[in-house]
């Protein structure tokens, strides 16, 4: 399953404010908005696409939210996404079979640095993703939009499962476009078990 959350700043940190939750085959599972327990500082618009607007009529909770995860994801579910820690700790939840393409694709200058989704999509997919001004859309598992300048626009959801996907098939040769000069192919090591 691929996880996306967005989340807000409240006086006690950050909030869940939306959790996308798709299928392998990028159907979505779940999609919703969510109301913190306490009073929004910053809504992250910019990187959420959220605003007070959008979360004035919500009256989903956390805990509902728990509850609904639980019975779609059980412990043996391989949950894909990027920078999980971060979604899994805005849901107060706990999963040990992760695909997290933070650390599938290591930064090149080692931790804590981390490569971000949108320039592991440039790179390896060859696509634009978080185009947008005013965020991005967590939500879709297919292709959103039309052409945008050279190639499609794609949705997080649908590049965490890609990035996720080509490196778990070790052997499928992964190119990493470098600006100014030509970047031999990349293959990835196997995954140990």
């Amino acid at each position: 399953a691929v996880i996306d959350c967005e989340m807000c700043d409240t006086l006690s940190g950050p909030q869940l404010t939306r959790l996308s939750l798709l299928d392998s085959a990028g159907q979505t599972l779940l999609d919703t908005l969510v109301r913190p327990a306490e009073p929004i500082l910053n809504y992250r618009t910019e990187f959420s696409g959220l605003t007070e607007k959008d979360l004035l009529p919500v009256t989903v909770t956390l805990q509902q939210v728990q509850l609904a995860v639980l019975r779609l994801v059980s412990s043996e579910t391989i949950l894909v996404g990027h920078s999980l820690e971060n979604d899994l700790l805005a849901l107060r939840l706990a999963h040990r079979n992760l695909a997290d393409s933070a650390q599938l694709f290591p930064h090149p200058h080692g931790f804590p640095r981390r490569l971000k989704l949108k320039q592991l999509a440039a790179d390896f997919l060859h696509q634009r993703i978080q185009t947008a001004k005013n965020g991005h859309d967590s939500a879709s598992g297919v292709a959103v939009g039309a052409a945008e300048g050279e190639g499609q626009q794609f949705s997080c959801a649908t590049v965490t499962r890609a990035l996720a996907a080509a490196r778990a098939v070790w052997s499928l040769p992964l190119r990493r476009r470098t600006p100014g000069r030509a970047s031999p192919s990349h293959r990835p090591a196997p995954c140990e078990s």
